[in-house]
């Protein structure tokens, strides 16, 4: 599996960032091509958390389902697919930046 790492500030609170991407039912409001995303299990929130997503790759598209494997707010969430047409892990570190904002 390769690694890809992507950085980007955001003009708001660290707290604020994370709840926001913490939240994997926000995906199909900021990450390209998932178009559904929502909790499928016991678990409602944190680590265990599983989400079930629509995405999109190629203008074709599939469901796949994600696990919340690390979950330190506001600092870090990570995740790794369970069932996905593209199988991957992902790790979200969020650092305070000076002016206030998120990086």
């Amino acid at each position: 599996m390769g690694t890809v790492s992507v950085g980007i500030t955001i003009n708001r609170p660290r707290d604020e960032v994370f709840a926001f991407v913490g939240d994997l039912t926000h995906d199909p409001q900021w990450f390209r091509g998932v178009q559904t995303s929502r909790v499928v299990s016991d678990v409602p929130s944190g680590l265990g958390t599983e989400y079930e997503q629509v995405t999109r790759l190629f203008g074709v598209p599939f469901t796949a389902r994600v696990v919340v494997t690390a979950y330190d707010p506001p600092r870090l969430i990570a995740l790794r697919s369970i069932r996905s047409a593209t199988p991957f892990e992902a790790v979200y570190r969020l650092d305070a930046t000076v002016g206030g904002g998120t990086r």
